[in-house]
């Protein structure tokens, strides 16, 4: 009879909500049926936390995640807002509202760990939600419910570039991964 019971205790807690993770998996990480749906061209990397930070600090401008940047690869610069807003407006939801950022294109490439194609003028850039310093392809801070509303917006933004970029295929887009190593909380 005590089986029974703790068997049941046991079914009980691994089917309550209130057990379960608090995110979905999609908020977790990026999975395979969102690799799928929104087809980004490539995947890029900044390597560190850190390398990212003092990249946009060095150009003077304030580090930002879960927005994106269009390069302009005959001009050799990354197009302020109102440029980027111009040429693809349905962006303007994800597009930074930084200013120009002069920078070479091997240079940009060094830093997002990518190759641009030389069939193109344009090339846009997310910066998705940084990943787990385990190296697991998690998402940093997926465990704190106090996340999840931050995840669920940094997950919409991305999908909504995704899908506005499938509509603008003469601009390739890329997801920029931003591994937390090297960051410091302040």
């Amino acid at each position: 009879m005590i089986r029974l019971y703790y068997l049941l205790i046991v079914l009980c807690a691994a089917s309550c909500h209130a057990f379960s993770s608090p995110h979905p998996d999609h908020l977790i990480m990026l999975t395979e049926s969102d690799k799928k749906e929104e087809l980004w061209q490539q995947f890029g990397t900044t390597k560190r936390f850190d390398i990212f930070e003092i990249f946009f600090i060095s150009k003077g401008l304030t580090p930002a995640y879960q927005v994106g940047y269009i390069y302009d690869k005959e001009s050799q610069v990354i197009l302020e807002f109102e440029q980027a807003k111009s040429l693809v407006p349905a962006a303007k939801a994800v597009l930074s509202k930084s200013s120009k950022i002069k920078i070479k294109q091997e240079e940009l490439e060094s830093f997002l760990n990518i190759k641009l194609p030389t069939s193109h003028r344009y090339a846009f850039f997310y910066f998705d939600t940084p990943l787990s310093k385990a190296n697991n392809g998690k998402y940093e801070f997926f465990n704190s419910a106090n996340m999840r509303k931050h995840l669920e917006k940094g997950y919409n933004r991305r999908k909504f570039a995704a899908h506005v970029f499938k509509e603008h295929r003469h601009i390739p887009w890329y997801l920029i991964r931003i591994p937390s190593v090297g960051f410091v909380p302040q």
